[in-house]
């Protein structure tokens, strides 16, 4: 029951993750690339890693600047 809580605790923080910062990661990201694949590529495996290790974002102190950092 604890394992099945955490998940679901887990998977509604990495919404929240994501709906919060897709949209300005995905400007920040195309301003430099100009390429709507290179962009949505580079922000799926951002996700992809948060979501297979979703410590990353206790292990932070600020989410924003991991996520604009994992940009680099």
């Amino acid at each position: 029951m604890r394992i099945k809580y955490r998940i679901k605790y887990n998977k509604h923080i990495i919404d929240d993750v994501y709906n919060t910062y897709w949209k300005e990661l995905y400007i920040v990201t195309y301003r430099r690339l100009k390429s709507e694949e290179d962009v949505e590529d580079i922000l799926q495996d951002i996700f992809v890693s948060i979501i297979q290790n979703p410590a990353i974002l206790e292990r932070e102190g600020s989410i924003r600047a991991y996520l604009h950092q994992a940009l680099q």
